[in-house]
């Protein structure tokens, strides 16, 4: 293609990319933060005006062939070189070379349309909220399991409510602000339909894997306060329906 590759021009970017400049001069080791800001410019790049999730996945697919300018049918470290020196984003060598790496996930020295995609795309972020949320969970469970059957459960049970609300607080709301920034990609303050378009698709494929586990955890504790299992066989068979239904919803 004869099309030349995107380039940031928005204020915002262009102030992303000066705040690149001076934290990777004379990083010896590639910072998590350098990682996100590059991606988020570059896929800025991308997918910007996209509406729907279809033209997000045209417009990366001109992106890359726009990128690849030999045509080989992936990215070189040179022609990567050549995107990021032409998205204004100013980095040693170095850390370029370090990029690019990161990016590579099979190693061998060049970047498949895949490899990019997973790359720019993928949200350490909101990763870290569900992670998070499913290690609460786990807490929750603990505690719940380890409540007697006295009179005072009810109040116990408040107590848990209290301290799972006060976790949500302390150790979500900061994943919630940090994975909006990192899905802002353009730094507008906004979440803009081509943004929104990667943000829910990465949420809902998130979602599923961690209500996977709450499903299962839930449902096991609220079967287990009602008597439903009597011994390790039924607990069992429970599990092994559970893992079927899950395989279900899956397919």
């Amino acid at each position: 293609l004869s099309v030349s590759p995107p380039i940031a021009t928005d204020s915002n970017c262009n102030h992303l990319c000066h705040q690149l400049l001076i934290m990777g001069s004379g990083a010896s080791k590639l910072s998590m933060q350098t990682s996100m800001d590059v991606r988020r410019v570059m896929c800025n790049a991308g997918v910007k005006g996209a509406r729907t999730k279809t033209e997000v996945e045209e417009k990366l697919t001109a992106c890359f062939e726009r990128w690849d300018t030999d045509g080989s049918g992936t990215i070189s470290f040179e022609e990567f070189q050549v995107v990021v020196k032409e998205l204004k984003i100013q980095l040693p060598d170095k850390t370029v070379k370090q990029l690019f790496v990161e990016a590579d996930a099979n190693g061998d020295g060049e970047l498949q349309y895949e490899e990019l995609c997973h790359w720019l795309l993928q949200a350490p972020y909101l990763s870290r909220y569900f992670a998070e949320m499913a290690a609460i969970h786990t807490e929750v469970d603990a505690k719940m399991k380890s409540l007697g059957m006295g009179d005072k459960r009810a109040e116990e049970m408040d107590k848990i409510d209290a301290w799972q609300v006060e976790q949500y607080r302390k150790r979500l709301a900061p994943l919630i602000k940090q994975s909006f920034a990192h899905h802002d990609k353009d730094g507008s303050g906004t979440i803009e339909p081509d943004e929104s378009i990667i943000y829910f698709s990465n949420y809902c494929s998130l979602m599923w894997q961690f209500s996977e586990a709450v499903i299962r955890a839930d449902v096991r504790l609220r079967m287990k306060d009602m008597g439903a299992f009597k011994d390790s066989k039924s607990l069992d068979k429970f599990e092994s329906l559970l893992t079927d239904f899950v395989k279900c919803r899956q397919q």
